[in-house]
């Protein structure tokens, strides 16, 4: 008989058999109870939350490029009040996205996920590496107002390192929720998830190719070396449109997780009573 206050029965992730022990002692899968399936629904749902709001944020700010993309130099207010609100427009719109997405990571890494100690770290490190780029347009749009030919020089060169880092977070992200969901409740029946972040080094590779391509582009022109096309300029418009790409990929995923996890919830919770 259970003790009272003892933590109630639960049933192995991989074959269902019921036991008391963290690991399954028929096929070695980890046990799973009511109140884990709670936590993770409410982690799975926030980051749901963490990624829509980005991608409506970044949605927004792709159609204002593709339809307006002078919009932000309308001359609404003059001289240097029209700069300061031009640059905390892009530094918002650039940097509330990734920062958000980088919240959904650091809620993965601290989540009752059955995730060795290694890939927890990943994750953990996956959060730091996306608030690169928030980083980035901060300072650069910052001191793009005290010293704008320095702000813009260290931009064209900081900007393809600011992409390795913030992309490879992206892919480390997705690594960890594909390693989450293959080990939860119905992860069989979600190999998409499993091998998302496989997709995701795709057009992360590329941005990453091309920023550094354009950086070789900048220093041939820098040495008075001729090149039969004007340089290409360097912005933060790929490494978004990346992100936003990711994000509406992985999104829809992510909603049949969380309502696999509901629905486990909703089984637990009638058991209990």
């Amino acid at each position: 008989m259970e003790t009272s206050g003892a933590e109630p029965r639960g049933e192995c992730v991989r074959c269902g058999y019921a036991t008391d022990a963290d690991v399954c002692p028929e096929c070695g899968g980890h046990r799973d109870g009511p109140h884990q399936i709670r936590v993770r629904c409410r982690v799975v749902t926030r980051v749901l939350n963490l990624f829509a709001a980005a991608i409506a944020i970044e949605g927004g700010i792709a159609l204002v490029d593709h339809f307006a993309p002078s919009a932000d130099q309308v001359p609404l207010v003059p001289g240097v009040l029209m700069t300061c609100a031009s640059i905390v427009f892009q530094i918002v719109a650039h940097a509330v996205p990734a920062t958000l997405v980088a919240i959904a990571a650091a809620q993965v890494a601290s989540a009752p996920w059955f995730l060795v100690p290694r890939e927890r770290r990943a994750l953990k490190a996956a959060s730091l590496l996306i608030l690169t780029f928030p980083a980035y347009w901060l300072g650069i749009r910052t001191l793009a107002l005290t010293a704008p030919g320095i702000g813009g020089e260290l931009a064209q060169w900081i900007y393809p390192f600011v992409a390795l880092t913030s992309l490879t977070g992206i892919v480390l992200l997705f690594r960890g929720l594909g390693l989450c969901c293959d080990r939860d409740r119905g992860g069989a029946e979600r190999t998409f998830m499993r091998y998302l972040w496989i997709g995701a080094a795709i057009p992360a590779g590329g941005t990453v190719l091309i920023s550094f391509s354009t950086l070789f582009v900048l220093w041939q022109v820098s040495q008075g070396i001729p090149i039969p096309a004007r340089p290409l300029e360097a912005t933060g418009n790929n490494l978004g449109r990346s992100f936003l790409i990711l994000l509406i990929v992985a999104t829809p995923a992510l909603w049949f997780w969380r309502k696999a996890l509901a629905e486990a919830q909703a089984e637990a919770s009638s058991a209990t009573r």
